[in-house]
C-alpha cells in the first residue's frame, strides 16, 4: 500500500514538474497579450486625438460628443479584448487544452465581424445626427427626426446582418424599408408635385411645338 502511494505521488510530481514550463509559457503569452493589448489602447487613443475624432465638432452638439466619447471607449477595449484572445490561442496549446484553444480562435475570426458592426453602428449614429442638424433648420422636426431615425434602423440592420443575426429576416425587412421609403416618395411627388410636373410638360410642349414651326 505504501508503495503504491509513493508511486502515485512520484508521479503526480513528474507530471508537474513537465507541466511547469508549459504553464510558465501560457502565462507569459497571456501576459504579453494584456500588455500588447494595453499598448494598442494607447496608440488607438494617441491616433484619435492626432486626426481629432473624439473632438466632434461643436454643431453634432455636447449630448453627441459624449455619446462618441462612450463608443470611442468601447472600441479601445475592443482592442484590448481582441490582443487578450490573440494570445490566449497559443497559450491554450501551451497549457494542453485544444478545445478551449478551439474556442478561442473561432472568437478571434468571429473578431472582424464585431468591429465592422462597430463601426457601422457608430457611423450611422454621427451620420443620422449630422443628417437630422443639418434638415432640422430647413424641412422641420418631423422630416429630420424621420431620416435621423432612418439611418439608425439602416446602421442597425446592417450590423446585425454582419454579425450574422437572422440575415434573412433582415434583409427581408430591409428590402421592405426600402421599398416603403420609395412609395412614398412616388406618392409624395405625385401629390404634391403634380402641379410642378404639369408646367414642366407644358413648357416642354411648347419648346417642341416652336422648333417645329421654325422648320416649318
Amino acid at each position: 500500500m505504501y508503495g503504491v502511494t509513493t508511486d502515485i505521488i512520484a508521479t503526480s510530481y513528474r507530471q508537474v514538474i513537465t507541466f511547469l514550463p508549459s504553464l510558465f509559457a501560457g502565462v507569459v503569452l497571456l501576459g504579453v497579450g494584456f500588455v500588447a493589448g494595453a499598448l494598442a489602447q494607447q496608440v488607438f487613443r494617441l491616433l484619435l486625438r492626432v486626426i481629432t475624432i473624439s473632438r466632434l465638432p461643436r454643431l453634432l452638439g455636447k449630448s453627441a460628443r459624449d455619446v462618441s466619447a462612450v463608443w470611442l471607449e468601447i472600441g479601445s477595449e475592443l482592442i484590448l479584448i481582441s490582443f487578450v484572445i490573440l494570445f490566449l490561442v497559443p497559450a491554450f496549446d501551451a497549457w494542453r487544452l485544444p478545445k478551449l484553444a478551439n474556442i478561442a480562435n473561432n472568437l478571434l475570426l468571429f473578431l472582424p465581424n464585431v468591429f465592422a458592426s462597430y463601426v457601422i453602428v457608430f457611423v450611422g449614429y454621427l451620420g443620422g445626427r449630422l443628417i437630422r442638424i443639418t434638415l432640422e433648420p430647413h424641412m422641420g422636426k418631423g422630416v429630420a427626426i424621420t431620416a435621423q431615425s432612418t439611418i439608425f434602423t439602416t446602421a442597425g440592420l446592417i450590423a446585425l446582418s454582419q454579425l450574422g443575426v437572422a440575415q434573412d429576416f433582415i434583409k427581408l425587412l430591409f428590402a421592405g424599408i426600402v421599398l416603403f421609403i420609395a412609395l412614398a416618395a412616388g406618392i409624395a411627388f405625385g401629390l404634391g408635385g403634380r402641379d410642378l410636373a404639369h408646367d414642366i410638360l407644358v413648357q416642354l410642349r411648347k419648346k417642341i411645338q416652336r422648333r417645329h414651326r421654325l422648320e416649318a
